[in-house]
């Protein structure tokens, strides 16, 4: 049989291909680099893959080809005829040798296309910012040349220089999880391939929150599962509200330093917002008691007093006028000063 050796090689060089462009992912995230530099790489990457693309297509061709004869002429020999090879054609329908390496051969060139693609629109989004520096450059140098600009050199803008695109990710916390699903939102409008968006999903998640989804493979369907086992895990409302009363009574408790009231005042502001958000009902004494608790003596007295006052014009003592209180109280002047001491 001269069909075993061919078909032996020719799953060795597909396994070789795609071993070699495992390490050619997309170029997703900017660096410190200068635009020129990253677009440099981006298009390279691209190159590599559509090379590694066509080489695994015509070796997929061939490989599909000469095993389709090989079980053809496996098939229309006699047992008379092919005596020990039915042991060797046998080990090679039921064992993950040709059959699987056709499969991972063409979810490997589905990989690649969609990496491809990615690649494809992110060296359009470098160009289209390079034009964007350079037009900003032009304009500078135009300035430069008026006569208010002799007179004004050190003042002269700078070239725009765009920061980092970070990419969210969650790892399973509740309270992040929102902003989350508004970034995934932006993955999804994308014109990008559901492979890729998928691809994206798995990257961006860690810890609890890939442990929910990573035993889904990288298929269409399994997509849209993943985001509603993400949102049936980490979405709720009710998780949302535990949480968010959860970091409520775990905030820690301010010194009297300006700063320290300051921060305690926003997380607080930050907190009963939310949860207002979330249709609870905030006007609750167990609520008040939980935030006043941990105020500084002096703050706590001020706004006992205020309390008292109020009641006695009756007008009504709720958390929004304890935050109002707490606001006037950490801007008096007098405890500014006596916290700065």
């Amino acid at each position: 049989m001269h069909l075993r050796p061919i078909l032996t090689q020719l799953s060795e060089k597909v396994t070789k291909i795609f071993t070699e462009s495992a390490t050619l992912t997309c170029y997703t995230e900017y660096t410190e680099k200068e635009p020129e530099e990253n677009l440099l790489l981006a298009q390279n990457t691209a190159s590599k893959l559509r090379e590694a693309i066509e080489t695994g297509e015509s070796l997929r061709a061939s490989l599909d080809k000469y095993y389709n004869q090989y079980v053809e002429l496996m098939n229309s020999l006699g047992p008379e005829e092919y005596g020990q090879e039915e042991v060797h054609y046998q080990s090679l329908l039921n064992t993950h040798y040709i059959p699987t390496t056709l499969v991972n051969t063409q979810e490997e060139l589905s990989r690649l296309k969609s990496e491809y693609d990615l690649n494809i629109g992110l060296i359009e989004m470098l160009k289209r910012k390079m034009s964007v520096n350079v037009a900003i450059e032009s304009s500078n140098v135009s300035r430069s040349h008026s006569p208010a600009s002799f007179t004004n050199q050190t003042r002269r803008p700078q070239p725009l220089k765009l920061g980092p695109v970070e990419k969210i990710t969650f790892s399973g916390n509740v309270l992040d999880y929102p902003a989350f699903r508004e970034a995934m939102k932006v993955i999804d409008a994308s014109d990008n391939s559901t492979y890729a968006k998928f691809l994206y999903l798995k990257q961006s998640t860690k810890g609890i929150a890939f442990d929910a989804i990573k035993s889904l493979t990288l298929t269409e369907s399994n997509y849209q599962l993943a985001k509603d086992l993400l949102e049936k895990h980490f979405g709720s409302d009710d998780l949302l509200v535990d949480s968010l009363l959860k970091s409520l009574q775990n905030l820690p408790a301010p010194t009297r330093t300006a700063g320290s009231l300051q921060r305690y005042y926003f997380e607080l502001e930050s907190i009963l917002q939310q949860l207002q958000n979330q249709e609870v009902h905030t006007d609750d004494g167990i609520l008040r008691n939980m935030i006043t608790q941990k105020l500084p003596d002096q703050i706590l007295e001020r706004i006992i007093r205020r309390r008292h006052k109020i009641k006695e014009e009756n007008k009504v003592w709720n958390t929004d006028a304890l935050m109002k209180e707490f606001y006037k109280a950490k801007a008096n002047k007098y405890h500014r000063r006596l916290w700065w001491r």
